[in-house]
Parts: structure tokens; C-alpha cells; sequence
């Protein structure tokens, strides 16, 4: 586990930064999913898991 996550929360996270308009938007989609992250978080997980 990276970051704390599971392997499927992390892509979720990355996927979700990736793809939304914004990462508050992205924001909103994790945590109507459940997954309730900071806006950095999601900011620092995105552009770690493009590395």
C-alpha cells in the first residue's frame, strides 16, 4: 500500500484528478465514492502516480 491507500483507491484518486475538470471536482466525485481526500492529496497522488 502506497500513501496509506490501496492499490484500486490510488488509481481511483489518480484517475479521478487526471480526468475531472479541476481537482475540486474530483474532490466532489471521491467523496460521493467515499473516499474523503484533501485537494493536495489528490494534487500529489495524480502527478505520482504519472511519474
Amino acid at each position: 500500500m502506497s500513501e496509506g491507500l490501496t492499490p484500486v483507491v490510488l488509481s481511483t484518486v489518480a484517475q479521478y484528478g487526471a480526468i475531472a475538470g479541476s481537482f475540486e471536482a474530483a474532490r466532489t466525485t471521491l467523496i460521493d465514492w467515499g473516499i474523503n481526500i484533501s485537494l493536495k492529496r489528490i494534487e500529489r497522488l495524480t502527478y505520482y502516480f504519472g511519474k
